[in-house]
């Protein structure tokens, strides 16, 4: 009786087995077949709104990455063309009796958009032009007030100049500028809105301001470059301020004149030098108004003091005198009066 009691327990424990075992083989063929068809259509579609979602993400960073470096671009081109024009006009030297700065003008204070000098070329011809200078420019071309461009350009001096090449355009193709570079854009000066230059006019953008002197003489000039590489971002205001270290201030003309007896006397004793040189004086005068087109039209020869007497005027005639003050740096102010014979 133990004998068979044993046996089918051993019975019923190789059949359970054998169960065990053929469901540990239908698993094994089920993982063999691999996924359904809805499996994997399922899988397929949580795997593209991930990947879709994640690929839209940094896109996005790429484009906000891609604007970030387009404005600091744009600073970065800004700042080292201030510096390089900085840098120039603190050399700036002009021949001999002459400011380092040709346009704008002495007495000017108006912002503009053009601004040409005198500076020192290690590779200029000296001759006619014993101090070795060129002519530097650097303009503004707002055709495009979203998109500005800061240009430079240098031609050969000599003394037969009375003016530079032609600066009727930004950039000039005029014979004369051998040389133009573009030093910045994404400048926005000339746009309607926006920043304003600082100490500048809201009525006024342009990127040079100079200042002046109590003789007209500029002193200084302040830069200023509004730029702006993606319209989505704030406007930068990049600026400095340079001193001409080089240039010296023409003389104060001061003249005052009276008639009396025929003669017509004045008086340029008021003029004065801001920097202390000793003063030379030319005289000269013309008659009559309107026009003033007769009389002596050139410099009186030997009439080199403060004051002039010039006598046979005409009664009831008009007058116009001139004189000019010039400093030892060869420097000069021409003044003049206007005077009715009695």
């Amino acid at each position: 009786m133990l004998r068979g009691a044993s046996s089918h327990a051993d019975i019923a424990r190789m059949r359970a087995r054998g169960v065990v075992a053929f469901l540990r083989r239908r698993v094994d063929l089920r993982a063999e077949r691999g996924w359904s068809l809805a499996e994997m259509l399922t899988a397929v579609s949580i795997a593209s709104v991930v990947l879709g979602s994640a690929t839209a993400m940094l896109a996005s960073m790429v484009n906000v990455n891609t604007k970030s470096e387009r404005q600091l671009e744009a600073q970065d081109k800004a700042r080292s063309a201030i510096d390089a024009v900085a840098a120039q006009l603190r050399s700036a030297i002009g021949p001999a009796g002459s400011h380092p700065i040709y346009s704008p003008a002495g007495n000017s204070t108006s912002p503009t958009t053009n601004l040409v000098f005198y500076a020192p070329d290690p590779s200029a011809s000296t001759t006619n032009n014993p101090r070795g200078l060129q002519w530097v420019r650097y303009c503004l071309d707002y055709a495009n007030v979203s998109n500005e461009t800061l240009w430079k350009q240098t031609g050969p001096y000599d003394l037969s100049q009375s003016a530079p090449p032609s600066t009727t355009s930004c950039p000039s193709s005029a014979a004369g500028w051998t040389t133009r570079n573009a030093l910045a854009t994404n400048v926005v000066n000339r746009a309607s809105t926006g920043t304003n230059c600082l100490d500048v006019p809201t009525s006024s953008r342009d990127p040079f301001k100079p200042s002046v002197d109590a003789s007209g003489t500029i002193r200084d000039m302040r830069i200023c470059l509004i730029v702006q590489g993606e319209p989505t971002r704030k406007e930068t205001v990049i600026t400095s301020s340079v001193d001409f270290r080089n240039a010296k201030s023409a003389p104060i003309a001061s003249l005052s004149c009276r008639a009396q007896n025929g003669h017509g006397i004045c008086d340029a004793s008021g003029s004065s030098d801001p920097d202390g040189e000793a003063l030379a004086f030319k005289w000269k005068y013309q008659c009559c108004s309107p026009g003033y087109t007769g009389g002596d039209t050139t410099w009186e020869t030997g009439e080199t003091n403060y004051l002039f007497d010039k006598g046979g005027l005409t009664s009831g005639q008009t007058y116009k005198f001139w004189v000019q003050v010039t400093d030892a740096s060869a420097l000069s102010t021409t003044s003049s009066q206007t005077l009715t014979m009695p």
